[in-house]
């Protein structure tokens, strides 16, 4: 290990700027320049000794200090090299340590436990880089002081002798493995929404690497997810805000504070309000902009399960026709723009420039839905639809039957689920129109092809035979059909948000404040009231697949015409 000197691994990391400046000034004021009994060679994944040499393909570089309890400034110092240029395969890692003696026991176990979690948040390498230092062999570590080495899997680490270290028998620790956005978990994290006035100038990802306390790799998935929104300037806080976050909203607000700002003249303040993505790590902040990051974006691991080559029904010269799977969204969501049906088709497609998304159908249904080739195409088709020439049909899978014709409801304008229809004209509620062209007796899916397609069991108490209805949709409103038929008592099968809904109405008529058999309020209040239990009678959003597939998307009087394959509920297992 002689040959391994503090110096030359400190003057390489400052030439490749591979760590922020302030960092290495740290480790420069430490004068840890060469190995000493107060420098301690904690981990690493070489099984070959380290020198100056085998830095030269040097992938990354930071430091991080803490102290424990008080005691001495710790500082860390963290390389990584690169075994194969051509490979880009990380094939050594190692922590150097300055300064850890006088730790007891617990102490060193703090210790142990600040130092993984540091090695996770420092390191500034790719996912593909820390998927082979992120393993249960690194992080599994048995630490046996009084022979003085650390045994990780196979490798065997001697270390420099520790004047006046106490001795332990043996101190296990197994740090948690950590959740990298990928791969993909089954089940979505709850929730979790951060609001951040920004305080300093500088990068994004620093910022909000130390406002959050999160690992940067991570922050940078998120940033890659579209998971980061920033505004100029900080929204309206909701009536829910705390004080202290009204007292920070209208400090970086107040004119004399906007004034100064250059990157806001000539914009209104409700302009600079407006949030944009965050497109790159790199992106640089202002004091006073907003940051609104989603922590646990919501996930689709179906995405990750589907042949999405077999999945494409047309390719032209300015549109993608695609089978949506069910359990899938057309072009991502607020916080993830990554795992979405434009994004993998681009990839099964090879092409150079992302697909657009022209419509959207829910994440639970299935079926036809076109991607524009370019920014004019996508314009051309939402121009169509604004002319009303492009027809969408749909063939559903309901619980009870529906009678033949036209269906007509009122939509509650308010763009939250559950969307809530009444069979009487409300003031400034928007007309709901659907045509049923047909209605047949079918067998309900049985148990396996349920199971296949993760449709969840919603309470409905029969389960004999379901209906399948051809339907053509004369308006566009969100979960228009889903709404419609569970307000006609003929719910969805699988729809885990309006069939248990419908279940109450059926057990209890009149429970629909705004149904067949609704109530008459002697108050506003009364009524409020009743709008309210009704909400809560619906469930949460189906996980994956309910029975609705749009089958078919056509244009131009017809001479664009393109069908989707057979719905899930026709797939029935052997």
């Amino acid at each position: 290990m002689a040959s391994l000197n503090l110096a030359s691994i400190f003057s390489y990391s400052y030439r490749s700027l591979s760590a922020p400046v302030t960092l290495l000034r740290t480790l420069a004021s430490t004068r840890a320049y060469s190995l000493n009994k107060k420098t301690l060679v904690l981990c690493s994944l070489s099984k070959r000794k380290l020198s100056c040499e085998s830095l030269k393909q040097d992938v990354a570089c930071t430091t991080a200090t803490s102290s424990i309890n008080g005691k001495r400034k710790i500082v860390v110092l963290m390389v990584c090299s690169s075994y194969d240029d051509n490979k880009a395969e990380v094939y050594q890692m190692f922590v150097m340590v300055y300064c850890i003696r006088e730790f007891n026991v617990f102490e060193k176990f703090q210790f142990w436990d600040w130092l993984l979690s540091v090695v996770y948040r420092a390191l500034l390498l790719k996912v593909d880089y820390m998927e082979q230092v992120a393993c249960h062999s690194f992080f599994g570590l048995v630490i046996h002081i009084q022979f003085e080495f650390i045994c990780s899997c196979n490798l065997h680490l001697m270390l420099p002798n520790l004047e006046n270290s106490e001795c332990g028998d043996l101190i296990c620790f197994s740090y948690p493995e950590y959740t990298r956005l990928l791969p993909c978990p089954s089940h979505n994290n709850p929730p979790r929404i951060e609001h951040l006035v920004v305080s300093e100038d500088g990068p994004v990802l620093d910022y909000i690497c130390k406002a959050l306390d999160l690992p940067p790799l991570f922050v940078a998935d998120l940033i890659d997810f579209g998971a980061v929104h920033y505004a100029l300037v900080c929204p309206q806080p909701p009536p829910t805000a705390t004080p202290e976050q009204i007292r920070v909203f209208e400090e970086v607000t107040a004119p004399s504070v906007l004034k100064k700002r250059t990157s806001i003249k000539g914009k209104t303040v409700r302009e600079a309000q407006k949030t944009f993505r965050i497109t790159h790590v790199n992106q640089f902040l202002e004091a006073g902009m907003y940051l609104r990051v989603h922590v646990h974006p919501k996930r689709f691991p179906r995405c990750y399960d589907i042949d999405w080559k077999s999945r494409i029904i047309a390719v032209t010269e300015s549109f993608v026709v695609l089978d949506k799977p069910a359990g899938t969204t057309v072009g991502g969501t607020t916080d993830n723009i990554e795992e979405s049906c434009a994004t993998f088709a681009t990839r099964a497609l090879g092409l150079t420039a992302p697909l657009r998304t022209t419509h959207q159908i829910d994440n639970c249904t299935e079926g036809c839905v076109v991607l524009a080739r370019t920014k004019e195409d996508c314009s051309v088709f939402h121009g169509k639809i604004r002319e009303k020439t492009v027809k969408k049909l749909y063939v559903a899978l309901a619980a009870s039957p529906i009678p033949i014709g036209v269906v007509n409801h009122y939509m509650r304008p308010i763009n939250m689920a559950p969307r809530l229809v009444s069979e009487e004209f409300i003031k400034g509620w928007h007309l709901c129109q659907l045509e049923v062209m047909e209605c047949k007796r079918v067998p309900w899916p049985d148990a396996l092809t349920e199971e296949k397609y993760c449709v969840q069991d919603c309470g409905w108490p029969s389960k004999d035979h379901a209906y399948e209805c051809k339907i053509n949709l004369l308006t566009g409103r969100t979960h228009q059909i889903r709404a419609q038929l569970a307000a006609l008592g003929a719910p969805l099968v699988g729809d885990s948000m309006y069939m248990p809904a419908a279940v109450a109405e059926m057990v209890s008529p009149g429970h629909n404040p705004f149904g067949k058999y609704r109530k008459q309020y002697t108050s506003e209040d009364d009524k409020a009231i009743a709008v309210e239990e009704w909400i809560l009678c619906h469930g949460k959003e189906p996980n994956v697949g309910i029975g609705l597939q749009a089958c078919q998307i056509s244009w131009d009087d017809g001479k664009h015409t393109y069908n989707a394959g057979s719905p899930w509920w026709r797939c029935r297992m052997a």
